[in-house]
């Protein structure tokens, strides 16, 4: 298994990339990383920013994909997770939400087999999404005119 970094001597599989900091990367990196590639400043030749007509700086959008943030992932595997069937408690633990309630106290179980075989299930269904073999989406409208 090949990790993303170095990570010989630090035991993280996302370390800080800071060389002088031995630990993981920060919670809110994902999301700083995601909104600085989205509106990546432009610079001239000599590093200096440009700015447009109105005084604003040129950005580019380095990823080539509309505004998201780290949040909408999980917002999506969440919605498909429950669309292939699975129950809320296992989407909440895939999620790492902590229980509520009652069920805080006398359920201790992790669900531990139940997160791989949604995490499984999720990776297939984003694999064939990105390599297109993922089924159509037919309309209503075209349906109805096939038929």
């Amino acid at each position: 298994m090949s990790l993303i970094g170095e990570t010989k001597g630090k035991n993280f599989l996302f370390p800080c990339p800071h060389k002088t900091k031995i630990k993981q990367i920060e919670a809110h990196a994902v999301g700083v990383a995601v909104r600085r590639n989205l509106a990546w400043p432009v610079t001239d030749k000599n590093g200096k920013p440009l700015f447009d007509a109105d005084g604003n700086p040129v950005t580019e959008n380095k990823l080539g994909i509309e505004q998201f943030t780290p949040h909408d992932l999980r917002r999506t595997a969440a919605t498909f997770l429950a669309k292939m069937g699975n129950m809320d408690e296992v989407i909440d633990a895939v999620l790492n939400h902590a229980k509520q309630g009652v069920i805080k106290v006398y359920n201790q179980y992790r669900y531990d087999t139940e997160k791989q075989k949604a995490l499984e299930a999720w990776e297939r269904k984003l694999n064939s999404i990105i390599s297109g073999t993922a089924s159509k989406v037919i309309t209503i409208r075209s349906r109805k005119k096939a038929a």
